[in-house]
This record gives structure tokens, sequence and C-alpha cells, in this order.
């Protein structure tokens, strides 16, 4: 049974209503003539939405948030909209991109290392020329996607450990992936996973899952013995 929020409470999100409404359609560069194309409304009543001057039904609410790609509950609460925005900053951005740049060219300098190939060995292997192999490795040229799936290749360096997993960037990607994967699982294992009470099962599943196949089949046997017991104290 769901929970309607106090009357305070929703008197705060209808506050914030009208800026998430606007922050969202500006979040995916819409403009207020491309959203009534979509939702089938006047202008003029999307402009009184955002301006707090009227609420918008069920429905349209719910379309403007598919519309949006953003949450329904996101056009009410202003700090998990700033979430799915992620707007970094420029300069942080700029610096991100410098560092992951870094440590993929110092990546690829030990595998050329291990490999004990010379750069012209490379280069025959890569279809890239061994000038611009060496641009790489030194830092002075960014390295290209496809280039540096070919060179990853030819040295044998998993090219998954260079995707970036711990930077913001890199946790929103994982994020995103997650939630794609999430979107294939069947309906009822979905439901099955965001239902609360079904946590606890997903923890003894995760406790099983780390546990060695051995410990697995003692762990069996030992509840096989106890059943046993069980059984035979009960028979007599």
């Amino acid at each position: 049974m769901n929970k309607f929020p106090p009357e305070e409470a929703l008197a705060e999100q209808l506050k914030n209503l009208p800026i998430g409404l606007k922050k969202a359609r500006e979040y995916r560069r819409f403009s207020i003539k491309e959203s009534i194309q979509w939702i089938g409304i006047p202008p003029s009543r999307l402009q009184n939405y955002e301006q707090g001057k009227y609420i918008p039904s069920l429905p349209e609410l719910e379309s403007f948030a598919y519309l949006y790609h953003v949450s329904l509950s996101s056009l009410f609460q202003l700090q998990e909209l700033e979430e799915i925005q992620n707007t970094p900053e420029v300069d942080a951005l700029h610096r991100l991109i410098e560092i992951r740049n870094h440590i993929i060219q110092t990546a690829l300098q030990i595998e050329v290392e291990k490999s004990e190939k010379n750069l012209n060995q490379i280069a025959q292997m890569v279809g890239v020329s061994a000038k611009k192999i060496k641009r790489y490795l030194l830092g002075t040229s960014e390295i290209p996607f496809d280039d540096l799936m070919r060179l990853s290749e030819a040295l044998n360096l998993d090219f998954s450990i260079i995707y970036d997993h711990t930077s913001p960037a890199g946790k929103w990607l994982d994020k995103q992936k997650k939630n794609r994967l999430f979107d294939f699982l069947p309906t009822e294992a979905q439901d099955f996973v965001i239902d609360q009470e079904n946590l606890p099962y997903i923890e003894l599943a995760k406790k099983f899952k780390s546990t060695g196949l051995e410990n697995l089949d003692a762990l069996s046997n030992a509840l096989d013995n106890f059943l046993n017991l069980v059984r035979k104290n009960g028979e007599s």
C-alpha cells in the first residue's frame, strides 16, 4: 500500500515542482514549444506549470518524466534531479581527461616493456606507424579509441582494466551500466530486488556467492545430516 507524504512534506514537494519541471526540460534541452508538441497542451499551460500557477495532472507528470528521461519523484525532489543531471564543473572534467590519458599511457608503457617488442614490431601488429605509437606512449598525442583497442590486443592488455571505475565519471558510467542490466532482468526479478522485505534474501545470496564451492558442499552435507537427524528423532 502506497503511503502518501504528510501535508507539510506534500506542500514542500509541490513548491519544488515548478523548478523541477523547468530544470528537467532544460536538462533535456527542450524548448517549451518542443515539449508541448509531445505532451499536447497549449504553451501557456506549460508556462503556468513552470511558474507554479497551476499543478499538472498525474498523467501529465508521468508524460513529462518520460519525455525528459527523469524519474517522477525527481520532479518533486530537486536533490534527486541534480544527481540525475550530473553536470560536472568544466575544469574538473578537463583535469579528469588529463589524468585518464596519463593512466592509459602508463598502462601501455608497462605492457610494452613486458612484451619485449620494439616499436616497429608493435606498429606492424597494430597497423599504426611507430612514430605515432611513440607519441602515444610519450603522451604527446591522445590515443583514439580504435588505436587503443588495437594496441591493447597486440599487447595482451585486458581492455576492461583501463576503463574508468573510480572517478565521478567512471562511477556514473558503471551505474548506468548496472541500470541497463537491471532493465534486462525479468519483471519478477526486478520486483523481487526492489522489495525492501527481500533484502535479507539478497544478502544471503551474496554470502553464498562469496563462499567457495568446497564450503558449499560441506554446508550442504551438514544440512543433510541435520535433517536426517531431525527425521530420526521424529520417528523415534
